[in-house]
């Protein structure tokens, strides 16, 4: 909402129609209901004060009904000044209370528990818990006291004279009534207003989620065919490589050693591809197969060597020997593509002159296990103890 709208705006559904909160829209219009049956109160003891001659009640009607004009101007003109305003209602609200039990009424009358009750309406609904607590124990505590002084005098005028007469009593006991009505009406019409509007956000939020899905699944879906389809002709360059290395002259064979070195680099990437997809539909699953470490690593340093040795790096490869001499069961296409990932990252930030080195050590062995820890380290950046 914004902070302020024109001086001279008198129009509740403007400010209404400027809030989005369904709940700060009803306490404008509970602040707005009560200052309006205020408005109603106060005119009612006005002319039963000037026909009974009771010129106390008169200067104070006169006074609550321009100060809550004020108040309603204030409110239509800065709306986000609610809180404030239901302070001073409140206040107001409890200097009647004071009043008509200490110097009106001197009594406790229908129309000052209706007061009370209007006070902890507004406390509560319009204010927080501390602040409503506060309030209503204010409100009460004047009743306590009378209740404990035995109704005796507290040094006023002559109050029995100054209770507000009949019918402008009866009246406000009937507006009070119908205030509380109201009050508790917008109340509840707010709380089923915002149980509505999480139930249509609820429910929009159900089809985004679903379209969401269904749109990365059709992602995955494209990329995983796509992947699938570029995976063969790939192996087709592969393996034609290998087929004319045999026949090439020297210079021939540095070519088709660079070509096949990219032909496998972009099938790595496409398996990458492939894998991602299956891990955000949770499709990954895990091999197990024998495997021979050394060879694997062999196989995997070919491509990574030629790389670290095309930027000016040393390359280090040290493989324990029962590494060379027995299988172990693992997932050798995880394990390439962990080894792949972080030589090549080491590569990727290693300057000229500087060392990557793969290392495979057996740390123990028994009769059906190798302990196996592998290693990638260089002289670059390296990686933060936290990744």
């Amino acid at each position: 909402m914004e902070e302020q709208l024109p001086f001279f705006n008198f129009s509740l559904r403007k400010v209404l129609a400027k809030e989005p909160d369904s709940f700060t829209r009803a306490k404008l219009k509970i602040i707005a209901t009560a200052l309006l049956f205020g408005l109603f109160k106060l005119l009612v003891v006005c002319f039963v004060a000037v026909k009974f001659h009771q010129s106390q009640q008169l200067v104070r009607s006169i006074a609550g009904f321009l100060f809550i004009l004020i108040l309603i101007k204030f409110l239509l003109y800065r709306p986000s000044s609610l809180l404030l305003v239901a302070n001073i209602m409140a206040l107001l609200e409890l200097g009647v209370i004071w009043s008509n039990i200490f110097f009106y009424a001197d009594n406790v009358n229908v129309v000052t528990v209706e007061t009370v009750f209007t006070v902890i309406l507004i406390s509560f609904y319009l204010l927080n818990g501390f602040k409503g607590a506060l309030y209503t124990a204010l409100a009460i505590l004047p009743i306590v006291i009378y209740i404990y002084a035995n109704g005796q005098h507290f040094g006023g005028p002559q109050t029995a004279s100054q209770q507000l007469a009949s019918p402008g009593f009866n009246i406000m006991v009937i507006l009070h009534f119908i205030t509380f009505i109201m009050c508790l009406y917008l109340y509840n019409q707010a709380v089923y207003q915002n149980l509505r509007e999480k139930e249509i956000l609820n429910a929009q939020l159900a089809v985004n989620v679903k379209e969401a899905k269904a749109l990365a699944e059709s992602r995955a879906l494209f990329l995983s065919t796509m992947s699938h389809e570029l995976r063969t002709p790939l192996n087709g360059v592969i393996g034609m490589t290998n087929i004319l290395k045999a026949t090439a002259t020297e210079e021939q064979k540095e070519n088709l050693n660079i070509l096949e070195f990219s032909a496998t680099n972009l099938l790595a990437m496409i398996n990458d591809i492939l894998d991602f997809n299956k891990g955000s539909l949770d499709k990954i699953e895990l091999e197990a197969l024998p495997v021979n470490i050394s060879d694997l690593l062999n196989k995997v340093c070919q491509g990574l060597e030629i790389r670290a040795k095309q930027k000016g790096l040393n390359w280090g490869q040290e493989i324990d020997r029962l590494l060379k001499e027995n299988t172990v069961v693992t997932d050798p296409t995880r394990l390439t593509q962990i080894i792949y990932n972080l030589a090549g990252n080491a590569i990727k930030f290693t300057d000229e002159g500087g060392t990557v080195t793969i290392k495979a050590k057996v740390l123990e062995r028994t009769d059906n296990n190798l302990y196996v820890k592998l290693s990638v380290s260089d002289t670059g950046i390296g990686m933060a103890p936290d990744r």
